[in-house]
């Protein structure tokens, strides 16, 4: 987190606002509520007629770093400009009042330009959906051919003219770059954006990108770009704005004036029968032609990125040939061809789904849609539906719970260490019944889009630990989204099905607040369950060692446990990296017969290690779990099973061959983790220091109780349940797992 030690604020967050009483405060708040504190607010009263006043001066008494400016009404781009000639800070937000921005925004965005040195910062966006319910509160479906690099660079940065969508208000600027080049809005209209972001993209050298929606739109019926559909306002704006973003861009790549005009067709094809009255629209057509006809447009032909429309215009030489009669036809057949595919595109992944699950499409049939919540019972879904981590621990924990001896709790696995009674088949229409009908779904894993979530239910996310490599929208992630282009959006769609979040602490607090854009009152802070079960059972096992050390009783066990690399997504296990993999061998061979090594496999890694020739199969562990109980040290590169072993006093050494690379296509959080070993004999030298030294590197413990917070949780809910289990003589504690 930045730190404010500046005589002038860091940013200078500008809100223009006319007339916002209805979401003026909730605006505010989203900014006043920044975990970056560096900023300062200054709001343009652009001549409101209604309550905006008193509520900016209710809020100018209470916040010092809130400066109002007042002004008779002359538009945002006004609005913008005047507010930009007063600000002081080093870079520069806009806000629109209707709008509001994620606790995190200046945070994640001005750390991205002070390291990058960028004078931009463009990130994501989502919308208010017009009737959140328990599948969510927004909707988030942006998907740009950028997204997978971290930066753009010179020419690169022109990439953003080929968005879909052209707002000011997802980009952090360096304030300095928009004065130098006297960079400022139109002003008297609206599309003020259009030739202000066109200016931009020709001419920033360093672009930060950051796929992860910091910005929330809410769509407002009363907005100036709702407003005066009846009169020549939009047609006339909108033609304006597309002749000065040609007139002012200065294009460095061929095909930037042929995005900029893909955007301006698009845009024109939804204005052109929302926004502009029947009786102007050939008008309309004719000027929009006459605009493009005059430009030297050169298009990314059949492109990934280029539409349909786009193609068509070309194929009939729209533009050469002025035939602005056929862009009306084209529009009119998009607007009545659209809505019948869009259902039957819709109606195609319906099918699908059902056609890979029909074990959940007859279980739909048969249980009926709106499933009714039993009261009592819990279900878990472990990491791949492996029986394992803070969910195994936890698991058991419950069985052992007087407070949850007659409670109907269910583990989806197909493993054969949980008792039949409690084991559920995942996939199955068992499976998905419980899930439905389930008052709590604990998991440790991303939900697949197919588990149901009722209204009612609460979804308690345990995930795997204090994460080290970078999480989600804190990477640009760039082979998977690449491959993926609505990986990110699938996984917000679970994200938002979360009700509540584990962390151990404030270092997995923050890291998951940026990574998940979690609330504060979304995280439940508790010791992970899996670190209790170490702690209880670490004498027994150290004791009694695992298979795969039982022959060595004599010898100190190295615990290597590393974990997955983008690199691999995709690609068949024959064809996997396993280069960056600790050479167990050459590592025994160095350290000499008295050590010995317990190898844990990461679940997505499968056997390409072995294939490398990395891993011999002789030193895999049975089980992580156990594994962790008879290690002397912890040896891996970026798992979170770091923060365990130091808490159980094992000293922790990371072993990164490819850090780099790792670097570049997925990033790490550099605090609280130890310095990486990039070969074997410095690995070797430290091993035999901490060996010699009977070091533990031991952290400070957490010592209140690991389980209470979350039964706390489920009890306060449990309590008042009319109805416990369906078989409560059934539910009783089993005894196979006594030995466990």
């Amino acid at each position: 987190m930045l730190e404010t030690s500046r005589t002038s604020p860091l940013v200078s967050v500008i809100v223009p606002v006319f007339n916002g009483e209805q979401f003026l405060a909730r605006c505010l708040d989203s900014i006043f509520a920044q975990t970056m504190p560096d900023f300062e607010v200054l709001v343009v009263n652009d001549g409101s007629t209604d309550e905006t006043a008193s509520i900016l001066a209710e809020y100018a008494a209470a916040r010092p770093e809130l400066t109002v400016i007042e002004q008779a009404n002359a538009g945002q781009g006004a609005a913008r400009n005047r507010a930009l000639g007063q600000a002081r800070g080093e870079f520069v937000l806009f806000v629109d009042a209707d709008d509001f921005i994620e606790r995190v925004t200046l945070q994640v965005t001005t750390e991205r330009a002070l390291e990058d040195e960028s004078d931009l910062v463009h990130f994501d966006w989502k919308f208010v959906r017009a009737k959140p319910d328990h599948l969510g509160t927004y909707d988030y479906y942006n998907i740009e051919p950028f997204w997978h690099q971290r930066l753009l660079h010179g020419a690169e940065c022109e990439q953003l003219f080929r968005m879909h969508s052209y707002f000011s208000v997802t980009n952090l600027y360096r304030r300095s770059f928009l004065n130098e080049n006297n960079l400022r809005y139109e002003e008297g209209q609206i599309y003020e954006d259009n030739p202000f972001l066109a200016q931009v993209f020709s001419l920033v050298e360093c672009v930060s990108l950051v796929h992860s929606p910091l910005y929330i739109i809410q769509a407002n019926p009363t907005s100036s770009t709702k407003s005066g559909t009846d009169t020549s306002k939009h047609m006339r704006d909108h033609l304006s704005a597309v002749q000065k973003s040609f007139a002012t861009i200065s294009p460095r790549t061929p095909t930037a004036l042929g995005d900029l005009a893909e955007y301006h067709l698009e845009k024109f094809s939804i204005y052109y029968r929302r926004r502009v009255p029947k009786r102007l629209r050939a008008d309309y057509a004719r000027g929009f032609v006459e605009i493009l006809a005059k430009q030297d447009l050169q298009f990314t032909i059949f492109g990934r990125k280029t539409s349909w429309l786009t193609k068509a215009c070309l194929k009939l030489r729209v533009f050469e040939k002025g035939k602005s009669g056929a862009l009306q036809r084209l529009i009119v057949g998009k607007d009545i061809a659209t809505p019948p595919a869009k259902k039957l595109k819709s109606v195609a992944k319906k099918a699908k789904r059902r056609l890979r699950h029909p074990l959940r499409t007859i279980n739909t049939i048969v249980s009926g849609k709106s499933p009714v919540i039993t009261r009592g019972t819990i279900l878990f879904l472990g990491f791949d539906y492996r029986y394992t981590g803070n969910s195994r621990a936890l698991f058991e924990d419950l069985l052992h719970d007087e407070r949850f001896r007659n409670r109907d709790i269910r583990f989806a696995t197909t493993d054969d260490r949980v008792p039949a009674i409690y084991r559920i088949r995942p996939e199955s229409i068992a499976f998905t019944r419980a899930a439905e009908r389930a008052e709590f779904v604990i998991a440790e894993t991303w939900v697949p889009a197919s588990v149901p979530k009722s209204p009612g239910s609460t979804w308690v996310q345990l995930w795997h630990g204090t994460p080290i490599k970078r999480m989600l929208f804190d990477s640009h992630e760039r082979e998977i989204t690449k491959a993926r282009p609505a990986h990110k959006i699938n996984k917000y769609k679970d994200i938002q099905r979360w009700d509540y979040f584990v962390v151990d602490g404030e270092l997995a607090a923050e890291r998951f607040s940026t990574a998940f854009l979690l609330s504060p009152e979304q995280t439940l802070t508790s010791v992970y369950p899996r670190v209790r079960r170490h702690r209880k059972r670490s004498q027994t096992l150290l004791n009694n060692r695992g298979a795969a050390t039982r022959a060595a009783e004599d010898k100190r066990v190295l615990l290597y446990a590393p974990t997955w690399r983008d690199s691999n997504y995709g690609r068949e296990i024959n064809d996997r990296d396993a280069s960056y993999l600790l050479p167990i061998e050459e590592l025994l061979g160095v350290l000499g017969p008295t050590f010995t090594v317990a190898a844990c496999e990461h679940p997505f890694l499968s056997s390409s290690s072995k294939q490398g020739g990395a891993w011999p199969s002789h030193y895999e562990a049975e089980d992580t779990e156990d594994a962790m109980l008879t290690a002397d040290f912890l040896i891996t590169d970026f798992s979170s099973l770091l923060f365990d072993a130091s808490q159980l006093g094992i000293p922790v050494l990371r072993f990164v061959g490819d850090q780099h690379s790792f670097f570049e296509s997925r990033g790490v959080y550099e605090n609280g983790i130890p310095a990486a070993f990039e070969n074997v004999s410095s690995l070797a030298n430290e091993i035999r220091t901490l060996e010699e030294q009977k070091s533990r590197n031991a952290r400070d413990r957490i010592h209140n109780d690991p389980k209470e917070n979350l039964t706390r949780l489920l009890l306060s809910s449990l309590e008042g349940s009319e109805t416990g289990c369906r078989d409560a003589t059934k539910m009783k504690y089993h005894p196979e797992f006594e030995a466990r």
